[in-house]
């Protein structure tokens, strides 16, 4: 599933994501896709892959064991008993406003769902890192985590692709 929609396979953008993760036993990763974090990343004590998406579940596969979770990510997250050792990357759809495609995400978020989950991450008490494109939302989410960000902006260094700029995905690391 290297062509996913949103997949940072494709983009090369795993490399940062990945050399920015801090030590963890267990790693969540939520809106799995085609998954090319987790398949790239070192093999962590226990490794957990949540989408809504059966079809990119039942593709996917990895070199070490992973639970995958059919279901929704704010309801496993919810639910989780954390130890403080966990690791989460949360990769959900991009907001329709940011999106220079007109594709579409088989199971799309809304702006609510959005501020929901950025709510529901705010209360974990484990690392974070989020992926999502600089928007209105982008200076929400540092109200709503008010914890140390990192922050991984290349939308300062958009590319020139089909002869428009395109704006590159952020990071930010909840610590």
């Amino acid at each position: 599933m290297g062509n996913y929609f949103g997949s940072k396979a494709t983009s090369g953008l795993y490399q940062a994501i990945i050399s920015i993760m801090p030590p963890h036993e267990t790693y969540i990763e939520t809106h799995l896709g085609g998954g090319a974090i987790m398949k790239r990343k070192p093999e962590s004590l226990k490794s957990i892959g949540i989408d809504k998406d059966s079809r990119a579940l039942n593709e996917f596969t990895c070199s070490y064991p992973v639970d995958l979770i059919n279901g929704c990510a704010h309801e496993f997250l919810r639910r989780y008993d954390y130890t403080g050792r966990e690791l989460i990357y949360s990769d959900p759809p991009y907001l329709a406003s940011t999106r220079t495609s007109d594709r579409n995400y088989r199971f799309e978020y809304t702006d609510e769902l959005h501020i929901e989950l950025l709510e529901l991450l705010k209360t974990l008490p484990c690392h974070i890192i989020l992926s999502g494109y600089p928007s209105l939302l982008t200076g929400y989410i540092g109200l709503v985590l008010q914890e140390k960000i990192l922050l991984i902006d290349s939308a300062l260094n958009a590319r020139q692709r089909d002869g428009k700029e395109t704006i590159q995905p952020c990071l930010k690391l909840k610590e």
